[in-house]
């Protein structure tokens, strides 16, 4: 059995990335999400803190047992956040 395969020209490959990009910007959102509750909740955290207040809410977020959050765990939530950030941004300019 035999059957022909059209392959597309340059221009249709091209025209496909935008969309193949934000598909994998949406994919790693989800993944820096994901990441940020399973640390949260290594915690006894179940609410994660909104992007718009983050400062405020890490402030005053607590452990579990009642302790601040600790601050290499607050770094490495620092960075995700920025993460988190820069992925929304460059998923607005795709649209």
């Amino acid at each position: 059995v035999c059957s022909m395969v059209r392959v597309p020209t340059p221009e249709q490959e091209d025209a496909k990335r935008p969309h193949r990009e934000r598909e994998h910007l949406v994919q790693e959102k989800l993944r820096i999400e994901n990441r940020i509750e399973a640390l949260l909740f290594t915690q006894g955290i179940r609410k994660r803190p909104s992007l718009r207040s983050w400062e405020r809410d890490m402030a005053e977020l607590r452990t579990g047992d009642g302790r601040a959050v600790p601050p290499l765990l607050r770094a490495e939530l620092d960075r995700l956040r920025r993460r988190l950030v820069l992925a929304l941004e460059l998923i607005r300019e795709l649209e």
